[in-house]
């Protein structure tokens, strides 16, 4: 998944900045940040599955698997700061009202990414909920994020065709906006695994029905379950 991500996205963090930089578009360009932004996650949840596979040793008798966690925290931190710069430079052109090239054959290409991005925060679902893994689910939403954004981009890039210059720089803030609330939504999740949450009750009957099969085991009581 990750190799797919970082692949995928830096051609479509390329396509981007190129169009962007043509049409002088600010949404187009944040769009890009953020995609390219996919392509430093995806290395985030690379090296965090590397290092949390590692085996327990002396220093760490629980093993190393909350270093996944720890994935996910960086790549929260990475989409707020994203998000809060392109939010600065969207109200810079708001104000200024720059001038945008609008083009419907690069909103249909904006279109086509959202797609792409909309499987591939699909394919990364998909992997996550097979593997109980959580940097890979805030990976999905990071693409899943980017496919929205690139449609508001090419709603901004028709609207620039008509001169609707300050649509772009709305646009270019609301992307902002996702960018900002998926990192904090990343980082919240993160952290709540790191202190230490409760099983889900299904979770917990498995484990109660497990030890109550054990010959002799007439009942039991407390069981505590934390995450390693």
């Amino acid at each position: 998944e990750a190799w797919v991500s970082i692949i995928g996205n830096f051609l479509l963090a390329g396509v981007k900045i190129l169009l962007g930089i043509m049409l002088n578009s600010i949404s187009l360009l944040a769009d890009a940040a953020h995609t390219a932004a996919d392509v430093m996650t995806s290395v985030v949840v690379l090296v965090g599955f590397k290092f949390s596979n590692v085996p327990a040793d002396k220093k760490h008798p629980y093993g190393h698997g909350r270093i996944e966690f720890i994935a996910s925290l960086v790549i929260s931190v990475m989409l707020i700061f994203v998000g809060i710069e392109f939010g600065k430079s969207s109200y810079i052109r708001f104000l200024g009202n720059t001038a945008v090239k609008g083009s419907y054959a690069v909103a249909v290409i904006m279109l086509i990414a959202a797609i792409i991005k909309e499987w591939m925060s699909e394919f990364s679902i998909d992997l996550g909920s097979r593997t109980n893994s959580s940097s890979l689910v805030a990976d999905a939403w990071h693409h899943r994020t980017d496919a929205i954004a690139s449609l508001l981009v090419a709603l901004a890039i028709v609207a620039s065709q008509f001169g609707y210059y300050k649509i772009d720089a709305i646009f270019g803030a609301g992307v902002s906006v996702l960018i900002i609330y998926t990192g904090i939504k990343i980082a919240i999740d993160s952290i709540s695994k790191l202190i230490g949450e409760a099983p889900e009750t299904g979770e917990l009957k498995t484990i109660e029905n497990l030890a109550l099969s054990v010959l002799g085991v007439l009942s039991i009581h407390k069981v505590n379950v934390h995450d390693y």
